[in-house]
């Protein structure tokens, strides 16, 4: 072959490379625009055209390369050669890319719309910080206002307010009228609130029928007596609901800074207190906070000396709910959750209990004793055949940040036998705060082959950074995001950009609260490795848990990822 043929099919390969990376770059689906050192527009790919209509390759004064060689000056400055930024084009978000090719002189632009991955992140930081169902502030916030205010307070040596709203008989409107309703009325009195108080007060929904005010910049008690009796006021009208009216009352209960506490828990809590008081002396009424009044602290101290009883006269029961792997459909765990079956009072619900068990320090022998009793219950299911089931158990903040937590759950799983990689700690967002206690806890149980969970993921305090810096194993989604994935577009963003973040990290991903089919078909369209829910089973007991550990079936010649690959049984004990 002559020196011509060699220099032709050379020239031919190199026109075909320069066509194959043309098209690849044409039908990237991500904006490229390239410039010169001065500015000049010198290629655009097809994406370019089709995002922005407006697009022209006369000017470069389109949005997309607003400030652009602003950049680029200061890139050739620093001697940096890629610098990446957030934009806003006719209300979507773009993270655009600016990059210079040293050799040739060109920069290369290039937007990757991340308006959805936006939408979602802040709608998991608004839930974290607001009530979903009246947009107020949640009791995170509240307390976090408060604090502020407090601290204001103190510097100018002003009192301030916190007011403790309860609707009166709020469950009959739910019992005879539906939650529907409910809901529906807890909107038109937060709406209702919120016009009656002044600019810069807070008003929060704290849950169920609870609403907490702070009042701020007071010189005097009796502008306190002044805005309670308008909120008061607000419910002589009726509220119109589906062509009805619903006439509804509210008891109000008052706390002032600095008189009835210094700090914004004891505030809320004497606060609260006072709303009991007006309760129990009529309703529709406001109430202020005395020493006297010991009505909440009764029934917290019964509860506390009750409790005490609760391990020596083995009233602590463990439930177990099932927790199924979507790719295979077998049962492949259990959660372990606490119930207390009181002589008198017979079951006491764990929202009841638990939180007063944090308070006094009774959850950490409680917390003990739960691990305990999983562990040995999983090991003994080893024993009758069912391999390699693990255990998911909460861990409390208090008891995870206790010097002995590593002995602790190494006792646990000495004493029954259990593998350490068949313990599931589940821990709250709330404990993953940046201490270097935490990161050394979750390192050491890692390092015993531990697995670690964070329950409840998007509600509550941690961040995207604190799963590249905390070695966990999974994550949960929390049941507020599974509940509406099938009806609400935001939800599914929000569950489909946790499984995608989490995978991304080598996560795995269990979702809780998985009730109906639609809900199941959306998560296995997406890959979520594990679920549990009523869907399957609810929390059972030992026996009952090992009836459907026996029964439970799967279809095994049908395509893990198929309709149909999971066949659960409705089981009848």
């Amino acid at each position: 072959m002559g020196e011509f043929d060699k220099n032709s099919a050379l020239l031919e390969r190199s026109l075909r490379e320069l066509k194959r990376l043309s098209t690849f770059l044409d039908h990237n689906p991500n904006p490229i625009v390239e410039l010169d050192r001065n500015g000049a527009i010198t290629y655009v790919n097809l994406a370019v055209f089709q995002k922005f209509l407006d697009f022209t390759t006369e000017r470069n004064a389109h949005p997309m390369l607003t400030g652009v060689m602003d950049v680029v000056a200061r890139l050739w400055e620093s001697g940096e050669v890629v610098a990446t930024r957030e934009i806003s084009i006719g209300g979507d978000r773009y993270e655009q890319q600016i990059s210079l090719s040293l050799e040739n002189q060109l920069v290369r632009v290039y937007l990757n719309d991340i308006t959805q991955r936006k939408h979602a992140e802040e709608k998991i930081l608004r839930q974290a910080h607001y009530d979903a169902l009246t947009g107020l502030p949640n009791r995170f916030l509240f307390i976090d206002r408060l604090n502020q205010s407090l601290a204001r307070g103190k510097r100018r040596g002003q009192m301030v307010g916190v007011l403790f709203l309860d609707l009166d008989n709020f469950k009959q409107v739910n019992d005879t009228l539906g939650h529907t309703i409910g809901d529906t009325l807890l909107q038109h009195v937060a709406k209702r609130i919120e016009s009656t108080i002044r600019e810069g007060d807070t008003v929060s929904r704290l849950g169920g029928d609870e609403f907490a005010i702070i009042l701020v910049d007071l010189d005097r008690s009796e502008d306190i007596i002044r805005i309670s009796q308008k909120l008061l006021d607000i419910f002589l009208l009726p509220i119109q609901l589906k062509n009805q009216e619903i006439y509804i009352t509210a008891s109000i209960g008052i706390s002032i800074y600095p008189r009835d506490g210094k700090v914004s828990e004891e505030l809320l809590q004497n606060a609260d207190t006072a709303m009991y008081r007006a309760k129990e002396q009529g309703r529709n009424l406001y109430q202020f906070f005395s020493s006297e009044m010991n009505l909440k602290i009764a029934e917290k101290l019964s509860l506390e000396m009750a409790m005490r009883q609760m391990l020596p006269e083995k009233q602590l029961l463990l439930y177990y709910q099932p927790i199924v792997e979507l790719s295979s459909g077998k049962i492949v765990g259990m959660e372990a959750l606490a119930r207390w079956k009181h002589p008198e009072w017979g079951l006491v619900s764990p929202s009841r209990f638990i939180p007063i068990a944090e308070e006094t320090g009774l959850i950490v022998p409680i917390g003990e004793h739960i691990l305990r009793m999983a562990c040995a219950q999983i090991h003994c299911w080893h024993d009758q055949g069912f391999q390699n089931l693990h255990v998911a158990v909460n861990i409390s903040a208090r008891q995870f940040h206790r010097q002995d937590i590593l002995q602790t759950v190494g006792s646990a799983l000495s004493e029954s036998g259990l593998t350490a990689s068949l313990l599931d700690i589940e821990l709250t967002e709330s404990i993953l705060q940046s201490t270097e206690f935490t990161v050394a806890t979750i390192f050491n149980l890692r390092a015993k082959g531990v697995k670690v969970s964070i329950d409840d993921f998007g509600t509550g305090y941690s961040s995207f950074s604190y799963l590249k810096r905390f070695s966990v194993n999974k994550l949960k989604i929390d049941r507020s995001f599974i509940q509406d994935i099938a009806t609400d577009p935001d939800d599914r963003v929000i569950v489909k950009t946790i499984i995608t973040l989490a995978h991304s990290l080598r996560l795995k991903v269990i979702a809780e609260g998985v009730e109906t089919n639609d809900q199941l078909d959306f998560l296995r369209a997406h890959e979520c490795d594990e679920i549990q829910g009523y869907l399957f089973s609810p929390p059972l007991t030992a026996e009952e848990a090992t009836q459907c550990l026996s029964k439970w079936q799967y279809v095994s010649d049908v395509p893990p990822h198929g309709r149909g690959a999971l066949l659960y049984n409705v089981l009848i004990f």
